[in-house]
């Protein structure tokens, strides 16, 4: 039976689900979910690192190279559709998350397929949103009231605001970090 060691808060703590002696990995551990430098969720398995935040996408989760490939391609309309759903977000404030205009809106949802650009973006938002929802337990309301507040760490710029861009994501990670660990200056 594998052990299990589950983290008191967040994902930062590792969990521990054992390793296969039979595992191609043979002594690296498998099943620890940790998060990386940048704050970015992943377990790791004996197939590689998986990016669990897709999840909130509908989508399964997969090495970099696989979600890359998927960026590139767009990902499907629906996985906008489910970050609305599971963020309980308005389609309005998805539009702004994710920078699509109305038109470009109407247009995707006839497609069933985001472009590029607007993927990646859109995984960046699921990466931070699940990142805040994980580092405040859980609780989705505590963790959009973080997001959508100005927040001195940041310079009095919302979360939401610095996260449309990748190296206003990486500030807010770090924050989220900080939270999570207890370093609130």
């Amino acid at each position: 039976m594998p052990q299990t060691r589950t983290p008191s808060r967040g994902r930062i703590s590792k969990q521990i689900i054992g390793t296969p002696k039979s595992s191609p990995l043979a002594g690296i551990e498998i099943g620890v979910v940790a998060a990386d430098a940048a704050g970015v969720a992943a377990e790791i398995t004996a197939e590689g690192r998986v990016y669990c935040y897709v999840r909130a996408l509908g989508m399964s989760p997969t090495d970099a190279v696989a979600l890359h490939r998927t960026i590139k391609r767009g990902v499907p309309f629906s996985a906008l559709r489910k970050f609305q759903d599971t963020f309980k977000l308005k389609r309005v404030e998805v539009q702004h998350l994710v920078q699509m205009p109305e038109s470009t809106f109407a247009r995707r949802r006839a497609q069933g397929r985001l472009g590029a650009s607007e993927s990646d973006r859109l995984l960046r938002m699921a990466r931070i949103f699940d990142l805040a929802k994980t580092t405040f337990d859980g609780d989705l309301t505590e963790a959009r009231g973080w997001l959508s507040r100005p927040q001195r760490v940041l310079s009095g710029a919302t979360p939401e605001e610095m996260a449309t861009t990748e190296i206003g994501a990486q500030e807010v990670e770090r924050a989220l970090l900080r939270i999570e660990h207890g370093v609130f200056a």
